[in-house]
């Protein structure tokens, strides 16, 4: 019988050190729980090595699975462990399948030999049922560590190991003192393992073997990763839990590829090219993105990508080791689930059509189903469009403060006339005014002019508050009045969808198989729900076929367009009929999708990460921003009549005012004169004692 945790046999152990080597690995990685799968008697060392772990470490947990014994809860977990975990909770529906899970987060490992497991692959129980389980898919979601002596048993057609399998072997050489980790793993089931080395682990000397078990010939494998310290000697170094940046050749795979044009991401053109059926070589890859798609006609159309996502995933390509094609969707959309049938790119990657989405398409729940979104490429912002208003010249001198704000001036204009009079009234260092004479010294003070007593603490006061704050209001109110004077300033209607609600008498369009329905229809936002129940979805014809057709919609009547922001400011910023709304609706994050549990995924999302960080991706951008907006307000020029217009007509109507306004002061002069002279004559006429008559008297003192 093998030795492998203790004591000194004539026989050379196969596994010598794992004892030391399970508790090591254990510490230096905090496995939450150790699976020790073995074979019957086959598996005696490693048992062994098992219970050698639980008396020199009682706080460790491990469970040891006998595959002869516990084959019914062996695939029950297993086959648990392969799914991706939706939630901490055990699921109601199939709880036989997750009875063995643990009901909060873990981190397990699985223990194993090579030979055990190349058993499983072909293993059926006595009753003669296959036990199904494909111990290197469930290693996508598990880690593994599988012993052996021999890695060229693993290395044929037979064995798949995914790209992003977290199996970690460690290999025993003969009479070698050290224990090797190595990883495999291979791009697709048709292309070449592999195999690197990615650690070592030194046994200790004063392990208690025979000489001739340790020492000789061995060592680390040609080829294998240099793992020397700094002073030359050997080192114990354990491979990082990040199995990413080790996986970086492709071995030539060959990715196909969905995408549409949606610049600044994407920016593609159809071209022609030749060699139909001829399978994308070594010169598909690097700068050669001349790609071949479908057979139309005898002709084979390409689409060759542009913007700063065709060049990451150009360089994307030359790091991985991988070529591609690619090709648009039939129905040029992006993709939404209608009828429970996925349309657009998203639909093509579900049937099977497609590998990678390379194009701004946005992360939202229903996509995520089947979809795995790799780091986000940028933003898409969401904002509306609607026809440009026409300038109102009766509201040029009024625009310029809200209308809130010139009810809170006409209540300073009333109330403090009114303050200004009771203050006079009772305060002793101020004279008594009538409420008419308050009323022009606070309005004359508004304008910069006329004079006022300031004595006493709360004159003074009021002085500075009157002067204050129409300052303040005279300030703003003037520096909005020039620049819009000197360009017009233009108001939307509305700014958000508040504000569409509110208005009434706008309709909403969305593109139909885009993200942006999907946000609207599955909102949990009050007033996006109230939008989409009350405006969008009232309409069939709010769910336009393309932004041409909305666009069209948006200019003949009217109608407010949902699009995203790069569209406006790459096509539609020399379009002058045209208003984008300040106010974003949504902000969300794009970037490459691949199909649900793709291997590719790990890759693909790690190199894009790696890309942000270096700055890649942001100076790929900056060398895609768009043109100025050649759409630009008139330039500055003569004021024109019309933008004055309201200015003259208010003088005008003061102006017909003061003139019918002195015609009744001439009127009412004339009859009070004339009542004057009437009155005067009775008062020459005295009394026998020679005094006036009362009744003359009141009327001369009324007149005066």
């Amino acid at each position: 019988m093998g030795m492998g945790v203790g004591g000194i046999n004539d026989k050379c152990p196969q596994y010598p050190g794992l004892l030391h080597l399970l508790l090591d690995y254990n510490q230096h990685y905090s496995y939450s729980e150790v699976y020790i799968v073995v074979n019957g008697k086959e598996d005696t060392e490693l048992r062994k090595a098992g219970m050698g772990v639980l008396q020199r470490s009682p706080t460790h947990t491990l469970i040891f699975l006998d595959i002869t014994k516990n084959a019914d809860r062996l695939k029950a977990l297993l086959q648990a462990f392969s799914r991706r975990p939706r939630s901490l909770r055990r699921p109601r529906q199939e709880p036989q399948l997750y009875q063995y899970l643990p009901k909060f987060f873990r981190k397990p490992i699985f223990v194993v030999t090579l030979n055990t497991v190349l058993e499983l692959h072909r293993w059926t129980k006595p009753d003669s049922t296959s036990l199904q389980v494909q111990v290197w898919e469930v290693a996508r979601r598990s880690t593994w560590l599988v012993l052996t002596t021999d890695l060229e048993k693993l290395l044929t057609p037979q064995h798949y190991l995914p790209l992003d399998n977290q199996v970690t072997l460690a290999v025993w050489k003969q009479k070698s003192p050290e224990v090797e980790f190595w990883e495999v793993y291979q791009a697709s089931p048709s292309l070449p393992h592999r195999t690197s080395q990615v650690g070592l682990y030194l046994l200790s000397p004063a392990l208690p073997l025979p000489p001739r078990c340790v020492g000789g010939d061995g060592g680390p494998s040609g080829g294998g990763k240099d793992l020397q310290g700094a002073s030359g000697k050997l080192e114990t170094e354990y491979p990082t839990e990040n199995i990413a940046p080790r996986r970086r050749n492709l071995t030539g795979l060959h990715v196909r590829c969905l995408t549409e044009s949606w610049e600044p991401f994407t920016k593609n053109t159809q071209e022609e090219v030749e060699g139909a059926g001829e399978e994308p070589g070594e010169e598909g890859r690097g700068r050669d993105r001349i790609i071949g798609g479908e057979t139309r006609g005898g002709r084979r159309g390409g689409v060759v990508i542009g913007g700063f996502m065709g060049d990451t995933f150009d360089l994307l390509s030359s790091v991985l080791n991988f070529t591609y094609t690619c090709q648009n969707a039939p129905d040029n959309q992006f993709g939404d689930l209608e009828g429970g049938r996925w349309t657009g790119l998203v639909g093509e990657v579900v049937a099977g059509r497609g590998d990678v989405i390379v194009t701004a398409l946005d992360n939202t729940y229903q996509r995520s189903q089947v979809l795995d979104y790799c780091y986000p490429s940028g933003d898409i912002e969401y904002i509306m469009i609607i026809k440009q208003p026409k300038g109102n010249v009766w509201s040029n001198f009024t625009r310029e403060l809200s209308t809130g704000t010139w009810l809170a001036v006409l209540a300073f204009l009333l109330v403090g006339p009114v303050v200004y009079h009771f203050i006079a009234l009772h305060s002793p260092f101020l004279t008594r005014v009538h409420p008419t004479q308050s009323w022009f010294i606070v309005h004359s003070l508004v304008l910069n002019q006329g004079e006022i007593n300031v004595s006493g603490p709360s004159g003074r006061i009021f002085y500075c508050t009157i002067i204050t704050t129409s300052f303040l209001v005279m300030s703003f109110y003037t520096s909005v009045l020039i620049s819009s004077l000197a360009v017009p300033l233009i108001l939307p209607p509305f700014t958000d969808m508040a504000g569409l609600l509110k208005t009434g008498t706008y309709q909403l369009g969305v593109q139909r198989g885009n993200s942006e329905v999907e946000r609207l229809r599955t909102s949990r936002d009050p007033t996006l729900q109230k939008v989409w129940t009350t405006i969008v979805s009232m309409d069939p014809r709010n769910l336009v076929a393309s932004l041409d057709e909305g666009v069209k919609r948006v200019v003949e009547e009217p109608f407010a367009l949902l699009v995203e922001k790069n569209y406006y400011l790459y096509h539609r910023t020399d379009d002058c009929r045209l208003l984008p709304l300040p106010n974003n609706v949504f902000t969300v994050g794009s970037g490459l999708a691949v199909a649900k549990d793709s291997p590719l995924h790990m890759a693909f999302d790690y190199l894009t990460f790696e890309q942000h960080s270096a700055g890649i991706v942001d100076r790929s951008r900056k060398l895609h921003r768009p043109s100025s907006p050649s759409c630009q307000p008139d330039p500055i020029g003569p004021i024109a009549i019309n933008n004055l217009v309201t200015a003259f007509l208010l003088l005008a109507v003061v102006a017909v005012l003061a003139i019918i306004i002195l015609i009744a002061e001439r009127t009412m002069y004339k009859r009070q004169r004339q009542k004057t002279e009437d009155y005067k004559r009775p008062e020459k006429t005295e009394t026998r004692h020679g005094t006036p008559k009362k009744r003359d008297v009141n009327v001369i003192n009324e007149l005066r």
